[in-house]
């Protein structure tokens, strides 16, 4: 006989609770993480506005009739008084996250002769760069902002062309376009993809040998467009991927013993089964079947015993009926010989029989 510590009674009922209860916690874990990747993997959005705009003064030439340097924009300007133009480009893009950024501008003067009154029946066009690009970089910044001046020599144009078309002898228009050209590559970590922009604004500058009014036309940017891009934290991606695989074994492992186990519990003609019958019904002249679980103090004396054989020699001794209860259907019982503060206990399993 061996003498064993007492360890609390775990009854059938509860065992089917922690095994279901387990196999729940388990699906809504792993319900969750798929939740989780497959919400990772839609599309992240990043709204970008992009705003420009062309603000510039024109300098007068020495006159007596202005008493003023220069005129704001919106005006109209006498060709044959203007001496030169300040231009200022103003760009500005920004974002709803923080983002690496590297971009770069120019600026290109586009001087074209045309047909009177046709501007698609081009007669002369020249096309120069007058600022060359240059690369920046920004990073972990929500904007970039471009501000850059640009002095207009009126006359260096105005001359060009008139000279052009003194030789030629034609008549013709004519006019200067200033155009600023961005391009940006933005990088988050959000997504994966890299958000790229390319825009340009123009000024249109009329050219003229006349003293006559003129107007000067620009285009400005007012975009605003949401970036579609894939999740970017892939490290994180594949942690939720290998915990999400870990659970799904558990979760199987968990299942497949659930049914084991409800079937062990429903079998009627296991060895099992067999050798508890045969016990029953040799020794019904000793055995006492229980109601309920008979719950051993923690200062009693445990005993152990390796078979019924020897059980049964003990409650010849003492004279005491074996105790019978089912601890787990058809899997698991209990005979138990009480002598004061000692508890002889025999365990008959279903698995030390297979």
């Amino acid at each position: 006989m061996v003498r064993k510590s007492i360890k609390r009674h775990i009854s059938y009922h509860e065992r089917l609770f922690m095994r279901a209860s387990l196999i729940i916690i388990l699906s809504i874990i792993m319900l969750g993480l798929f939740f989780m990747l497959n919400r990772r993997r839609e599309p992240v959005g990043i709204m970008v506005n992009e705003q420009g705009d062309i603000n510039f003064l024109v300098f007068l030439r020495e006159n007596d009739f202005y008493d003023t340097a220069y005129l704001p924009k919106g005006m109209q300007y006498i060709a044959s008084l203007i001496n030169h133009i300040d231009v200022t480009f103003n760009y500005v893009l920004s974002a709803d996250y923080y983002m690496d950024y590297i971009y770069w501008y120019y600026i290109e003067a586009d001087i074209i002769v045309f047909e009177r009154n046709n501007p698609s029946n081009i007669i002369f066009r020249r096309t120069n760069n007058i600022l060359e690009s240059e690369t920046y970089e920004l990073s972990n910044r929500q904007s970039i902002v471009i501000n850059h001046q640009l002095g207009v020599d009126y006359s260096r144009y105005n001359d060009l062309v008139r000279n052009f078309k003194s030789y030629y002898n034609i008549t013709a228009d004519s006019h200067v376009i200033f155009t600023i050209h961005t391009h940006i590559e933005a990088s988050s970590e959000k997504i994966e993809e890299t958000i790229t922009t390319n825009n340009s604004m123009s000024l249109t500058i009329p050219l003229s040998e006349q003293m006559i009014n003129i107007n000067m036309g620009y285009n400005e940017i007012n975009n605003q467009e949401i970036f579609r891009g894939t999740y970017n934290d892939e490290a994180e991606n594949y942690i939720y991927l290998g915990v999400l695989i870990f659970t799904s074994i558990l979760l199987l492992i968990a299942i497949i013993k659930f049914l084991k186990f409800l079937r062990l519990s429903k079998t009627k003609n296991s060895v099992y089964q067999k050798t508890l019958k045969n016990i029953l019904i040799e020794y019904d002249r000793v055995i006492v079947e229980t109601k309920r679980i008979i719950d051993i103090p923690e200062d009693a004396h445990l005993i152990e015993v390796a078979n019924f054989t020897e059980i049964l020699d003990v409650s010849d001794k003492i004279g005491q009926p074996i105790l019978f209860m089912e601890i787990h259907i058809n899997q698991k019982c209990w005979f138990i010989v009480k002598s004061r503060n000692d508890f002889y206990r025999f365990i008959l399993k279903d698995s030390d029989l297979e």
